[in-house]
């Protein structure tokens, strides 16, 4: 074992048991990890197997001190390798991982209720002290882990106070994001977890009303509204939230209120309306997921043949893509050849389908492909593509047409024997054992072909 390496797994099984050796120790691994003259941390991965090592050490320790060590342990690896952990990883995020590892550790501290005011004091003042830090706003949702954490950590009715206030100073969408801030609408998602979690229903009820103009909130309120059958105000709720978002550009949200739209109709029994919406913005947005909401309720094609039929007819002279796909998924051939016969890059994605009712399109579509991909074609990886293309126009074509056009192909291209070697793979892949597509011609017989592999 390297001396560094077992230095580093010593070291790490031994946690200390004052913040100031701990932030030495911590500091000794980091470095035994690192280019000295750089600053990078060459062995990424050694370091969070040394840390993990450090962190389990201080888990399993006994004693009054147990809980407060642990959490020194924890808040010094932290601070020691966020802020520089994009500048000194050479593992692709390696450290960032280390770093989220270990806030997590300390959520399941603060999570803990066997875990007293008192001893949780220290992680308590640590995580305020650095919510708004240059590291934590520039991690992976590090800013938004403290927020919880400080949420947590909060065991007194002063404390939980002070927490839900600091958080809702944040859920203000107003405010404006530096350096990646915290969201208000992430800010609403931890209000709203506390304030349940808090037992507090009516705080909880007044946050919701004051605050709809954010998603998160918006979407309990609806949730809310169902709970209690109130339906109007559900869909009064989810149409508002479709119309801010699409205002806003929040496409993701937008779509979530119009699921939720749907829910709504749904579970008042109101599955035609519900149909009706999804259908109308299947044909506004050509949308194929919308579309694939209508399958999920009309299962067989003959149950939604007339809706599909109409969505067609509404869409078919804008978008030839979106009418190919959606004749792609309901089996209709004969439209989708149709559609093929005019737009080759409709045969190109769909020429599988085709060719099942259409072999001869098909196969006359693969080989013009063929023909012009090997005209530009000079690598093996490539030879081993238009193989595969190969052996899909022999399946359409039959074998002894496959066999006639890979033979053509080579003789066409003799000085190519990576391309002749796949194509013969692909052929007799497919036909008669042992068959060769090899010609008795002059060009086979050369010495010192150029070899393109």
């Amino acid at each position: 074992m390297d001396d560094g390496v077992m230095e580093n797994s010593i070291l790490a099984r031994f946690a200390p048991n004052s913040a100031k050796k701990t932030r030495k120790l911590v500091r000794s691994l980091i470095a035994n990890r690192s280019d000295d003259d750089h600053g990078f941390v060459e062995d990424s991965w050694g370091l969070g197997d040394d840390l993990e090592q450090l962190r389990k050490s201080a888990a399993t320790r006994k004693g009054p001190t147990a809980l407060k060590d642990r959490i020194v342990t924890c808040t010094a690896i932290i601070e020691e390798l966020a802020p520089s952990w994009c500048e000194a990883d050479t593992e692709g995020g390696c450290l960032m991982d280390i770093v989220s590892e270990t806030l997590d550790d300390l959520m399941n501290i603060a999570r803990n209720y066997k875990n007293t005011a008192t001893e949780l004091a220290p992680l308590r003042s640590w995580a305020f002290a650095n919510l708004d830090s240059v590291w934590a706003h520039e991690g992976d949702g590090w800013d938004a882990a403290l927020l919880e954490l400080f949420i947590k950590t909060s065991r007194s009715e002063e404390e939980i106070g002070s927490s839900l206030a600091e958080c809702e100073k944040r859920c203000d969408p107003g405010l404006p994001l530096e350096r990646g801030d915290i969201s208000a609408d992430r800010a609403a998602e931890l209000m709203l977890v506390a304030l349940r979690g808090k037992g507090r229903s009516e705080a909880r009820r007044r946050f919701i009303t004051e605050h709809l103009d954010l998603a998160p909130v918006r979407r309990a309120a609806i949730e809310a509204a169902i709970a209690t059958r109130d339906f109007d105000a559900a869909e009064a709720l989810a149409r508002t939230g479709i119309e801010q978002c699409k205002k806003h550009g929040q496409l993701s949200s937008s779509h979530d209120f119009s699921m939720r739209l749907i829910q709504v109709f749904e579970t008042r029994g109101d599955k035609a309306t519900a149909l009706s919406v999804i259908e109308k913005w299947t044909i506004e947005e050509k949308s194929l997921g919308w579309y694939d909401e209508i399958r999920k309720r009309l299962r067989t094609r003959e149950s939604r043949a007339e809706i599909r039929d109409r969505i067609i007819a509404a869409t078919s002279k804008r978008d030839d893509y979106f009418v190919a796909a959606i004749c792609a998924r309901e089996g209709l051939v004969d439209r989708l050849h149709q559609i093929a016969q005019a737009n080759k890059n409709t045969m190109a994605n769909y020429y599988r389908e085709i060719g099942k009712k259409y072999p001869e399109s098909a196969a006359g579509w693969l080989e013009s492909f063929l023909r012009k991909d090997l005209t530009r074609t000079h690598s093996r990886n490539g030879y081993i593509f238009c193989a595969d293309r190969l052996k899909e126009y022999t399946r359409f074509a039959g074998y002894e047409r496959g066999r006639a056009l890979a033979a053509e192909l080579i003789e066409t291209y003799p000085r190519r024997p990576a391309m002749r070697d796949e194509l013969e793979k692909a052929v007799k892949a497919l036909g008669r054992k042992g068959a060769s597509l090899a010609k008795d011609s002059k060009a086979d017989s050369k010495k010192g072909c150029l070899d393109e592999c």
